[in-house]
């Protein structure tokens, strides 16, 4: 190639470099179909005309990544409307917030658990868009939906590196799935952004194609502009799109104008419509719906008891959600649902019995052992039994003699007319009552043999008694094999009778009862000797079953479950005590006062009465199983299980505050610049991990960088209790624009060249130069027989202005300026400013190339 056309292409470019132009979300796993979509057409560069939303109609995605995101006035109506037609209003969807002219966003199947942007500092009218949602499965899937620059390929190589940046600040959890998609408008599948976004996606291996084959998806299909990429986890599920009876193994890029036969309602022409920007890139993946469930564990109470005759339940209750039950050992008269887990019938007879349990799902079998108690009708409960007379002796037969006067009675002791006390000694009869013991003798009288083994041994010995003229002595009441009971008194005889009465357990059969005194004489009647009462056994009794009380954290459950109990012959309240997690009260909206137990009535009988059932507000988040237990003194416990319940995370958004600095100053972060909404009222965040991609230093170029926050701790609030979204904030740093910096020169116009240095005033700017010196660089140029390239300074407090290299082979009549192919990477920093080099191929057929540096400024 001969030495002047280097010349001549060096020539062209200073030429033109100084008259440069100036420009104001388990069953089967789940199949996911993921869209990019970049199908606006008409002259608004909007979805208004239909053709981009009967496209997706037809595709059926689960998620779109949208790029133009513009319909109607693009009112949050009119986009939820444009949502509605085109996918369904169960479809949740994104746009940029505080948008640009061509916004872009996302549109999802599934709940968007938190969404927002970044910025693409390389472009004004859009930023790059993400979203996480929440897929099928115990993963969350983030989507980044962008619109890369069609000036330059270091351009885009710029952004691919921002948005890594990004994702890494943004702190995605490593195990969820990531998708960046949209419209890449990449030249090749080689080119630069594409190899540095494969350090985190999978951009190896085959394309997307249509029928034919062409991997293109601009309008031409010459050019593979679009692209959804996912990461590795993700990319290992991708699964062949299946459209109709076609099947891409590795995606589609769907065309209208060639795709046969098309799916309804999408029209051939749609593809072919007025600036229809590109063709739409479909993938499909497969995710697990669920992890398998784990074994159920059975939570119902392990002990329960119930009456012969009477009609007895008992509710197996387990978690992991179990598809069938087991009971073995049951009782005769009593069964068990095995779908619902119910034992009910009606026992047939007294005993114990010991059930083993079960409860099945598709991960195996959960088991635990009841311990199940059936007593005898009658054998306590109810009403109880009164107790048994064994011996009354009221002395009637003893006529004789006198129990008022010291005058008698007296004579011969005898027994004949007591036949109940065979054994008497110092017996003397008192007109109706007995005289125990002489004036120089104590007197005693034994009853005839009893059986006093009834009522569990327990009896009672009672009589009258009252002393001689003056009380002589004690009298002692001895029970075979039993500690003798000694009975003290004060009436004489002239005073009336007093009763008294003793209790003694643990009596046997063949037992005897003696009566006697410890010092002379006293006065006995009406001995009576009982079996003690077998009083009634409390009971209680419960009916109902407690539902699910899912709630948020924070909030208690909003539609508590309810329940009723009920008791008799209490002889205290009956407490209800649930469990962990949970409250209770007796009304519905708690004027009682939830509270962690309920006391219910006193003692007696107790009506049926309503307990009301919820998580309280102050449960962490998680998974709440239990029984409820109602208890009363002396009775046998009554139980209610509680179906699981989930307490869930509560939203939190914490968001980095905007801050600025002035260029030259070096900035931290800090950890306290943010502000949370959603946190339970009285909690608190203590500090925020800030971090900036660039920025921070005293030199990094004027203009806006993203913070994002992220690892909330500290203060009351506990993590764990908080689904968090992160919103980023932004570091602007300052610097003055043209207008400030132009402000004061003797020309200030963009093309102004004040110091006559062939240098104009905006390009001074662009360069960090002064406006005032004669200090115009000439660039440097290098040409190596395949391509030309040069070097130019930037400014790094620039502000509001963009450069771009372009070039033509022809100045004739319009010429025609691009960027492609054009490649630009920074050489060197220094404090001030940036040095750049422009690199762009030359072909054998050139003979001639134009270059010129394009300064903008809005």
């Amino acid at each position: 190639m001969p030495p002047l056309r280097f010349f001549r292409v060096r020539f062209c470019f200073c030429f033109l470099a100084w008259m440069l132009g100036l420009v104001a979300s388990l069953q089967a796993d789940e199949r996911i179909r993921i869209v990019a979509a970049n199908l606006t057409s008409g002259n608004a560069q909007s979805y208004d005309a239909g053709h981009g939303g009967r496209i997706l109609q037809g595709l059926q995605p689960d998620v779109v990544l949208v790029q133009e995101f513009n319909y109607l006035n693009h009112t949050t109506a009119d986009l939820r409307a444009w949502v509605d037609a085109n996918f369904g209003a169960s479809f949740s969807y994104m746009r940029e917030p505080n948008a640009g002219q061509i916004p872009n966003g996302v549109v999802s199947r599934y709940p968007i658990l938190a969404s927002g942007k970044w910025e693409d500092s390389n472009v004004s009218n859009r930023d790059f868009a993400w979203a996480r949602i929440d897929i099928p499965g115990d993963r969350d899937l983030w989507v980044i939906s962008v619109h890369l620059l069609t000036t330059s390929a270091s351009n885009r190589n710029a952004e691919a590196s921002q948005i890594l940046n990004y994702i890494t600040a943004q702190g995605i959890p490593a195990a969820d799935y990531v998708v960046l998609g949209g419209d890449f408008n990449t030249v090749s599948n080689t080119e630069a952004c594409i190899d540095t976004l494969s350090s985190y996606f999978v951009t190896s291996g085959s394309w997307p194609v249509d029928q034919a084959g062409n991997g293109g998806t601009n309008r031409n299909r010459d050019k593979p502009y679009d692209r959804v990429l996912a990461d590795t986890d993700l990319n290992a599920r991708k699964v062949p799109v299946v459209l109709g009876s076609q099947s891409f193994p590795n995606g589609l890029v769907f065309d209208s104008r060639v795709y046969s036969p098309l799916p309804s309602p999408v029209l051939e022409s749609d593809s072919a419509a007025t600036n229809m920007q590109h063709m739409a890139v479909v993938r499909d993946f497969m995710i697990p719906t669920t992890s398998a469930p784990a074994v159920p564990a059975i939570y119902s109470a392990a002990n329960a008891s119930g009456t012969a005759g009477q009609t007895f339940s008992y509710q197996i209750a387990a978690t992991n959600t179990p598809t069938t039950f087991g009971a073995s050992g049951l009782p005769s008269g009593l069964s068990v649902n095995t779908a619902s887990g119910l034992i009910s019938g009606t026992p047939a007879a007294a005993g114990n019995a010991t059930v083993s349990l079960s409860a099945t799902n598709a991960s195996g079998t959960g088991t635990a052992t009841l311990a199940l108690t059936i007593v005898a009708a009658g054998s306590g409960g109810g009403g109880g039994q009164p107790g048994v007379e064994l011996l009354r002796e009221d002395f009637a037969a003893l006529t004789t003699g006198s129990d008022t006067s010291s005058s008698g009675p007296s004579g011969t002791s005898q027994s004949t007319f007591a036949p109940n006390f065979p054994s008497t000694a110092q017996f003397f009869p008192a007109g109706g009552t007995v005289k125990l013991g002489s004036g120089s003798n104590v007197g005693s009288m034994t009853s005839k043999v009893l059986n006093l083994s009834g009522s569990g041994g327990a009896f009672t010995v009672s009589f009258k008694v009252k002393g001689w003229t003056a009380v002589e002595g004690d009298i002692t009441v001895t029970v075979t094999g039993l500690i003798a009971q000694t009975v003290t008194y004060t009436n004489t005889l002239a005073d009336g009778y007093v009763t008294k009465t003793l209790n003694f357990t643990g009596g046997t059969t063949n037992s005897t009862v003696t009566i006697a005194t410890t010092a002379k004489r006293a006065f006995i009647d009406d001995v009576v000797v009982a079996s003690a009462a077998i009083p009634a056994t409390p009971t209680l009794a419960t009916s109902g079953t407690l539902a699910a009380v899912n709630t948020i954290y924070g909030t208690a459950s909003s539609t508590p479950t309810s329940f009723s109990v009920s008791g008799a012959d209490l002889t205290a309240g009956i407490l209800v005590t649930p469990p962990a997690g949970f409250e209770v009260s007796q009304t519905t909206g708690g004027a009682s006062g939830y509270a962690s137990t309920q006391t219910v009535g006193a003692s007696g009988t107790v009506a049926s009465t309503t307990i009301y059932v919820r998580l309280a507000a102050s449960t962490a988040a998680g998974n709440y199983v239990g029984v409820v237990t109602c208890s009363s003194v002396s009775a046998s416990s009554a139980t209610v299980p509680v179906a699981a319940s989930t307490v869930a995370r509560r939203s939190l958004v914490v968001t980095a505050q905007d801050r600025s600095k002035p260029f030259g100053e070096v900035w931290s972060a800090g950890t306290s610049a943010f502000t949370a909404s959603g946190l339970v009222s009285g909690q608190t965040i203590a500090a925020v991990v800030l971090s900036t991609v660039g920025g921070t230093a005293a030199y990094d170029a004027a203009g806006s960088y993203s913070i994002f926050p992220s690892n909330a701790s500290g203060g009351s609030f506990t993590a764990a209790n908080y689904s968090i979204s992160y919103v980023q904030g932004t570091l602007t740093v300052t610097a003055p624009t043209f207008a400030e910096w132009a402000d004061g020169l003797a020309d200030a116009t963009p093309a102004g060249d004040p110091d006559g240095d062939g240098m104009v005033n905006l390009l001074e700017y662009y360069q960090g130069l002064d406006p005032e010196v004669s200090d115009g660089l000439a660039p440097q140029i290098q040409f190596n027989g395949a391509e030309l390239s040069f070097e130019y300074r930037h400014s790094k407090t620039a502000n509001g202005v963009t450069g771009a290299v372009e070039w033509t082979t022809d100045l004739a009549g319009t010429a025609v300026w691009s960027d492609e192919e054009v490649t630009d990477e920074l050489i060197e920093t220094f404090d001030l400013y940036e040095l750049r080099r422009a690199t762009v191929p030359v072909t054998a057929a050139e003979t001639k190339k134009f270059l010129r540096l394009r300064i903008s400024q809005p």
